[in-house]
């Protein structure tokens, strides 16, 4: 199982905040205090403070925060992850409510991805809707998405970490992956 997009929240006090080494990425918007904190030069993951009500939220991918990658990543990499923004801010935020969370498998197919995106119509009592690389089916408790990951790795990522996932987890960029 891979972990990825995370949204999570926590009432805090200001002083107990350090937002002082994160980069600011905004103006004061409605009472929020927008930054971004980064770790080992990769993704960012946006932390917010709203003044008026003392809540805290932090979102963003943890294995792109981590890692530069979602290919292939566990739980011990999700609670390093936070631990390390936890760190950084004087906050638990294990402690923290979940507003959002992301997590799936990448599968080698045997068969070109598009064969199953075609297969795939529906799936009862959800929407289906196109986006760049797949399918998306939603519902109002949750979303299910196909996705093309190795086309997707190929544009998002570059040739060093595609390398890099070859050797740490058998990544292969001829074979197709769901």
């Amino acid at each position: 199982m891979n972990f990825d997009y995370l949204e999570i929240s926590s009432f805090t006090s200001k002083d107990k905040v350090l937002l002082s080494d994160l980069k600011p990425i905004s103006c004061n918007t409605y009472g929020w205090e927008n930054y971004s904190i980064t770790y080992k030069n990769n993704n960012e993951m946006k932390v917010r403070y709203n003044n008026n009500t003392n809540l805290l939220k932090v979102e963003g991918s943890l294995p792109y925060f981590a890692e530069g990658q979602n290919f292939s990543n566990d739980l011990s990499l999700m609670k390093d992850s936070i631990q390390i923004i936890s760190d950084t801010i004087n906050v638990n935020l294990l402690e923290s409510k979940i507003e959002c969370f992301e997590s799936g498998i990448t599968i080698e197919s045997p068969v070109n991805v598009n064969y199953i995106f075609n297969s795939h119509y529906k799936i009862k009592g959800m929407q289906k809707s196109h986006f760049k690389h797949g399918l998306q089916f939603d519902s109002p408790i949750y979303n299910v998405k196909l996705y093309n990951a190795g086309k997707r790795l190929k544009s998002v990522l570059s040739r060093e970490k595609r390398q890099e996932l070859a050797i740490k987890y058998n990544y292969n960029p001829n074979k197709e992956y769901l």
